[in-house]
């Protein structure tokens, strides 16, 4: 759970993105750069009893909170339900801790600098892309794929 100082506490509507169509987010209520010293900063979002790490987005100068599908489901939370959201700063560094056999292979591939020069945000990605593969042959090819790609310049599988 949050601690309560420092957090920044609203009731919000999960609601989903007509653009993407299964994008969903809560609207952030607040002044978030008075409250966190800038616009997009990286927080803790609590709903229910259920803690992630994000950064706060902006568009059209409006403060939102993506929530993945994830993420609702650990909160049992579905889009229409009003929530508990809880902010708090999160200024503790994000390391994507590497699988070895992707280690290994960015390693082999010569890739694992340009691998430490991608945004938390995309290590995670292909990290996760990678933990999702139900077969070995498939965990294997997203390996080999995600090592093309950092040796081609590619953030984002």
């Amino acid at each position: 759970m949050i601690p309560a100082m420092d957090a920044h506490t609203f009731q919000a509507t999960l609601d989903r993105s007509e653009e993407s169509g299964t994008g969903t987010f809560v609207k952030v209520p607040l002044d978030v750069r008075a409250a966190f010293g800038r616009a997009r900063p990286a927080v803790r979002v609590t709903i229910g009893t259920h803690t992630f790490r994000t950064t706060v987005a902006v568009y059209g100068g409006e403060y939102y909170v993506g929530i993945n599908r994830a993420h609702r489901e650990a909160a049992g939370a579905e889009v229409g339900d009003t929530v508990t959201v809880t902010l708090v700063s999160d200024d503790e560094p994000r390391v994507v801790e590497l699988p070895d056999d992707l280690a290994a292979a960015l390693r082999s591939g010569g890739v694992l600098d340009h691998w430490s020069r991608l945004s938390y945000s995309h290590q995670r990605e292909y990290v996760e892309w990678i933990g999702q593969a139900a077969r070995p042959e498939t965990r294997a090819r997203r390996v080999t794929q995600t090592v093309q790609r950092i040796g081609a310049g590619l953030r984002r599988r």
